[in-house]
């Protein structure tokens, strides 16, 4: 007969790159170029895109933060 998992057992690793990557209200600005790009998920083009960074990971904001094509700000 199979025993039922242990509760309050080891817990998994957490994995920071799965968290908000920052607090309701800070916003980044991109532009991506002419043609679009995808980073993270979303898709970016000529027009400058506010993201919240409430709403994404910081898994998405180093994909997107670390790409020569585009072009990332802090919203003043």
């Amino acid at each position: 007969m199979a025993k039922a998992p242990k509760s309050g057992g080891a817990q998994e690793p957490l994995d920071e790159s799965q968290l908000p990557a920052g607090e309701a209200g800070e916003i980044i600005k991109v532009r991506g170029p002419e043609d679009g790009r995808w980073r993270g998920g979303i898709k970016f083009g000529p027009i400058e895109q506010d993201i919240d960074l409430s709403q994404i990971t910081r898994g998405q904001l180093e994909e997107i933060g670390g790409d020569p094509y585009l072009t990332v700000r802090r919203a003043e």
